[in-house]
């Protein structure tokens, strides 16, 4: 059915359609949620004596066929990454990951479904009508996109595992400095930091919180030990 049509078929009962902006999935729905076909739907507004049904549409667009990614915050060096990849963009082309979706690229401009609504005192009776080939696009595009989240949290996984080994192996370097004379010797907590910078590679991948809490840990332990610190 077209909205042409539909909004023939409701002028052809006395209704008077009125084109509305608005969702047209059945979650959307805040008042009544009508039970039946579109032939009862307008006997009930009938019976009703209301005169107005507001309707709501969409059309199937190129974007439908696209997926915007979202990413969950995981490790300070792969948060800096994505900063400095963000102009890349994360939309992704659905139809490369099931090309089934193209089957669909015909329906493009078309419409997907309607919402018809009649206001009552209280509440609104609200009726969502899809197209039989918006319900099979629908499903099956929530399969692909559920599928390209599963890749996603596999590779955001190893990725939060790699970089925490490389983290891990930074931070070993880091502690293996209090075996260092000429770091032990250094004054301050800063000139100490300076220092693990010129001969650690990798240090500045670090967070900067527990790079300085490691710093403080270790001369702590110098301090404590009575290791070789210039007076």
């Amino acid at each position: 059915m077209t909205l042409p049509e539909l909004m023939q078929s409701l002028t052809s009962a006395d209704l008077y359609p009125i084109p509305v902006e608005g969702d047209i999935e059945r979650p959307s729905v805040r008042g009544l949620a009508f039970l039946g076909d579109l032939d009862a739907f307008i006997q009930s507004a009938k019976a009703l004596s209301v005169r107005c049904v507001f309707i709501a549409t969409r059309v199937l667009q190129e974007s439908d066929f696209l997926y915007e990614e979202g990413h969950p915050r995981v490790s300070y060096v792969a948060a800096r990454r994505r900063a400095l990849h963000a102009d890349a963009g994360l939309s992704v082309d659905l139809r490369g990951v099931e090309p089934s979706l193209n089957e669909f690229k015909a329906y493009v401009g078309r419409e997907c479904g309607f919402r018809l609504a009649v206001h009552l005192p209280n509440t609104t009776l609200e009726y969502v009508l899809h197209q039989p080939w918006w319900q099979r696009f629908s499903e099956l595009r929530q399969r692909v996109i559920e599928k390209v989240l599963q890749e996603r949290e596999l590779a955001e996984s190893k990725e939060v595992e790699e970089e925490e080994r490389r983290s891990q192996e930074v931070l070993n370097a880091l502690r293996e400095l209090i075996n260092d004379p000429e770091f032990v010797g250094l004054p301050t907590q800063r000139a100490m930091q300076a220092y693990a910078f010129e001969r650690i590679a990798g240090l500045n991948s670090i967070n900067p919180n527990t790079l300085k809490i490691e710093i403080q840990s270790l001369d702590a332990k110098i301090k404590a030990k009575g290791l070789g610190r210039k007076k």
